[in-house]
C-alpha cells in the first residue's frame, strides 16, 4: 500500500483534475464583474461602500 494512493495518480493528474473547477470558477466571477461594470452597478456598489467607509471613519481622506 502507497502512501501517495495508486500508481496511476500523480501530482499532475490532481493539479489539472482540479484545476478545471477552479478555472470556471475564476471566469464566473469575472463574468459577473464585468457584467455588473458594464450596467453600471459596480460604480454604485463601490461609491456606497466609500461613504459607508466614511462615515465609520475608516474611509480614505
Amino acid at each position: 500500500m502507497s502512501v501517495a494512493g495508486p500508481p496511476a495518480v500523480t501530482v499532475a493528474k490532481l493539479a489539472t483534475g482540479g484545476l478545471h473547477g477552479v478555472i470556471a470558477d475564476i471566469a464566473a466571477v469575472l463574468l459577473f464583474i464585468g457584467i455588473m461594470q458594464a450596467s453600471g452597478l459596480l460604480d454604485v456598489i463601490v461609491r456606497h461602500i466609500i461613504i459607508l467607509g466614511n462615515r465609520l471613519d475608516k474611509g480614505p481622506g
